[in-house]
């Protein structure tokens, strides 16, 4: 897509976003000139379509359907541990990086599961 402004048609991606963080300096520096930018940008986006937003009803669809497949729990951390090692052997995620961002996530999930009983 290009700019409808001519002064920025042939400058690149890298280069808009290097400009627009250097403006973003010097105009931090002010808070009136935040609060304008601010102002300027939520009315920029306010016309964007966000793809994660859903209806109520589309929600509890989705919530309703989950519902329907299969789902697993783990009695303790020592089988959630088991079970996310195996899924890495089995998915070839040996990287510890990797396995230690779905055990995190894994881990945040059953703790949310766990409070609420």
């Amino acid at each position: 897509m290009q700019p409808e402004n001519k002064l920025f048609r042939n400058m690149t991606t890298l280069q808009m976003n290097a400009e627009l963080f250097h403006q973003l300096s010097i105009i931090a520096k002010d808070e009136n000139l935040m609060a304008k930018l601010l102002k300027y940008t939520r009315k920029l986006t306010a016309n964007m379509e966000d793809p994660t937003l859903m209806s109520k009803e589309e929600f509890f669809a989705r919530v309703d359907e989950a519902k329907k497949g299969s789902s697993k729990s783990f009695a303790n951390v020592d089988e959630l541990d088991k079970f996310i090692r195996a899924l890495c052997v089995n998915t070839e995620l040996t990287s510890r990086s990797r396995r230690s961002s779905i055990y995190n996530a894994c881990f945040t999930m059953s703790q949310r599961h766990t409070r609420r009983l």
